[in-house]
């Protein structure tokens, strides 16, 4: 039963470890109600990316927009499930 309580802790620390935010805003900030997402790809844990998921890219055309980086609970999820791999997930939304 010991056992089983921690690898329920270890698996809840690794889920709940990355609920963070970062907001960035270019420019003005959004001007419209447009919002792009995606997700970026990292193997061995965040040093190197497997995607090339570029904010930039996503605005398009725009000069102006909010960049929001986070880890969500489907993050989470994804990142339990390829932890043997080592590949972790961050999603990204870009608001223009």
């Amino acid at each position: 039963m010991k056992r089983i309580s921690w690898t329920l802790l270890l698996i809840l620390c690794l889920v709940s470890s990355g609920c963070m935010t970062q907001v960035h805003t270019v420019g003005a900030g959004p001007t419209g109600t447009e919002v792009v997402r995606g997700r970026n790809w990292y193997l061995f844990f965040g040093l190197a990316r497997l995607n090339g998921l570029d904010p930039e890219r996503l605005a398009g055309e725009a000069t102006s927009y909010r960049v929001t980086t986070e880890y969500t609970i489907w993050d989470g999820i994804l990142n339990l499930i390829f932890f043997p791999l080592t590949i972790r997930t961050k999603s990204v939304w870009v608001e223009k």
